[in-house]
């Protein structure tokens, strides 16, 4: 949504219009779902983007490519962080802390699975010591030295292949009770680790436009 004020323009990202069809569920629900959301927009729309530059070159074109992979790679980092429970501050949104994301008490014993799959793929695709997680964050996420003149390879097609089931499988499972946290804030407590995936009694799939 832009609107105008005091002359310059303004972009608002209202996560409720964004790619969701339910209106009431609530923002720490849709932060979650937005980031699965647009990973899969990103992936879904990037060989358009590269075919677009291919057929016509120009630095727009190259722009719009670029744009789309480091924005696969953005959300693709904040998804692993949540679920290789990345927390840092009080805020953010971590699998180990469900009182955050779900309206009802969750059973950290099924949430194991997810994180070892998701802690799985974020070793596969890391690098040069480091995981894909870190490797993201030194690129993306601010200035570095790290960004130097030359192409970094992103296997973008295995991240996705290997991260999508994980987050079919978090909505299949927790997709109905995906909500507001409650209002006490503090951690969560830590996950066992001789846990084995777990399924749920009445699993429900969340809304989508597509």
């Amino acid at each position: 949504m832009c609107t105008s004020v005091h002359g310059k323009i303004v972009l608002a990202l209202d996560l409720q219009l964004c790619l969701r069809q339910s209106t009431e569920m609530p923002n720490r629900s849709l932060t979650l779902l937005y980031e699965i959301d647009m990973l899969r927009h990103c992936k879904r729309t990037l060989n358009g983007k590269r075919k677009a530059h291919d057929e016509q070159p120009s630095d727009e074109t190259k722009a719009e490519f670029y744009l789309c992979i480091e924005g696969f790679l953005l959300h693709m980092r904040n998804l692993l962080g949540f679920f290789t429970n990345q927390g840092t501050w009080v805020s953010d949104l971590i699998i180990n802390r469900p009182d955050r994301w779900a309206i009802e008490d969750v059973d950290l014993a099924k949430c194991q699975g997810l994180i070892n799959s998701a802690e799985a793929v974020n070793k596969k695709y890391g690098e040069h010591g480091k995981d894909c997680y870190k490797n993201i964050s030194q690129h993306i996420q601010h200035c570095t030295t790290f960004r130097g003149p030359g192409a970094r390879w992103w296997n973008i097609e295995g991240m996705f292949a290997d991260l999508d089931p994980i987050l079919q499988e978090f909505e299949h499972r927790f997709g109905g009770i995906l909500a507001e946290s409650r209002d006490v804030e503090k951690p969560g407590p830590k996950a066992k680790e001789d846990f084995s995936l777990v399924g749920t009694d009445s699993p429900t799939d969340p809304k989508r436009l597509f």
